[in-house]
C-alpha cells in the first residue's frame, strides 16, 4: 500500500506542478529562494535513488538554457546567512552516500556543464563496512538493492580524492553507518557526527564543513535538537534535511530542505522544482511519514 499512495502522488504531483508552469502560477525567476537538489547514483536503474546519465544531463542543461546558475554550496550559505537577493535564478547539487557512479558518469556532467557538486559521504560505505538499503528491513527495499546492486557500489577513496582535488566536487558527511541518528544515544551519535568529519579530514587533508542527515525527514527520527546541537559543536557550517522545498534567503545555514531528482523528471520538471512548483509538497510529505510506518529499521 505504501508503494502505490508513493507512485499515485508522485505522479499527481507532477502533473499539478507541470500546470503551474503552464500557467505562470509559480515565481519562476523568484532570486529570493532556490532548489537545493538530492541525488544518489547515477545509472539506468529501476529505483527513485537513480537517475540516468542522458536523463540528468538534459534535467541540468535544461536549468542552465532557463538562465539558472548553478551555485557551490559555500556561495550558498553566503547568500543563506544574508539578506541580499541572488543576481540570478539558482540552484545547488548535492549527491548522497558515495556512489561510484558520481565518479564515472557524474564528474564528466560537471566538467562539461562548468558546474560544481557537493557530496555527502558515508565513511563506513567506502570501507565496506555498510551497503545499501543500510539498515533496513523493509522486504521491497531489500529486493530492489539486491537486483541493482551493480549500480550502488561505492567509490574508491582514490576517486574520491581525485575529485575533491579537482576542485569541482565539495566535500560533506553523511554519517558513518547511514543510521537514523535521532535513535541513538549519545555516545554513537557523537560518533556518528564528530568521527565522520575527522576520518574524512585525516584521510582527505582537506576541511569538511557541510553535513546531510542520512534518510533527512524528523517524523522518522532523522534528526532531532540533540543532533543539531552535536552538529554545531562538531564544527560543521550547515546540516542538510530530505525535507521538501526549497531554501530561502536570509533564513541561516540549518537544517536545509532539499528536493530530490529523478529519472521520471523532464527539463521542464528540474525548472518545476527549481522554480518553486513543488514547495507545496513538504505539507503532503509530512503527512505522508505520519501515516505509513517508518520502513527503516532503527540500529
Amino acid at each position: 500500500m505504501r508503494a502505490i499512495v508513493k507512485h499515485a502522488f508522485y505522479s499527481c504531483q507532477r502533473q499539478a506542478a507541470r500546470l503551474r508552469m503552464r500557467w505562470h502560477l509559480t515565481g519562476d525567476r523568484s532570486r529570493t529562494k532556490f532548489a537545493i537538489f538530492s541525488l544518489h547514483t547515477i545509472a539506468k536503474a529501476s529505483s527513485d535513488m537513480a537517475v540516468s546519465e542522458a536523463r540528468l544531463r538534459e534535467q541540468l542543461s535544461g536549468l542552465l538554457e532557463s538562465g539558472y546558475r548553478c551555485l557551490d554550496l559555500s556561495e550558498a550559505l553566503r547568500a543563506l546567512t544574508s539578506q541580499d537577493p541572488l543576481p540570478q535564478p539558482a540552484f545547488c547539487l548535492t549527491f548522497d552516500d558515495g556512489y561510484r557512479s558520481v565518479y564515472e558518469r557524474g564528474l564528466p556532467i560537471l566538467e562539461d556543464l562548468d558546474l560544481t557538486a557537493t557530496l555527502f559521504v558515508t565513511v563506513n560505505f567506502l570501507d565496506r563496512r555498510v551497503q545499501p538499503p543500510w539498515h533496513s528491513r523493509d522486504a521491497a527495499l531489500l529486493r530492489e538493492y539486491a537486483v541493482n546492486a551493480a549500480h550502488f557500489q561505492p567509490l574508491d577513496w582514490s576517486q574520491l580524492r581525485e575529485m575533491v582535488a579537482g576542485k569541482r566536487v565539495r566535500l560533506g558527511s553523511h554519517s558513518l553507518n547511514h543510521f537514523m541518528v535521532g535513535h541513538l544515544p549519545d555516545a554513537d551519535l557523537r560518533a556518528e557526527i564528530r568521527d565522520s568529519k575527522e576520518i574524512l579530514e585525516n584521510r582527505l587533508g582537506i576541511e569538511v564543513p557541510f553535513f546531510a542527515y542520512p534518510y533527512g525527514v524528523r517524523p522518522y527520527g532523522a534528526y532531532t535538537e540533540r543532533s543539531e546541537a552535536l552538529i554545531r559543536e562538531a564544527g560543521y557550517r550547515c546540516s542538510c534535511t530530505s525535507r521538501i522545498s526549497r531554501a530561502a534567503i536570509g533564513t541561516g545555514a540549518w537544517l536545509l530542505p532539499r528536493l530530490s531528482l529523478v529519472e521520471s523528471d523532464t527539463p521542464l520538471d528540474a525548472r518545476a522544482k527549481a522554480a518553486g512548483a513543488y514547495d507545496w509538497v513538504a505539507l503532503a510529505q509530512n503527512s505522508f511519514h505520519r501515516l505509513f510506518p517508518n520502513p527503516h529499521r532503527r540500529p
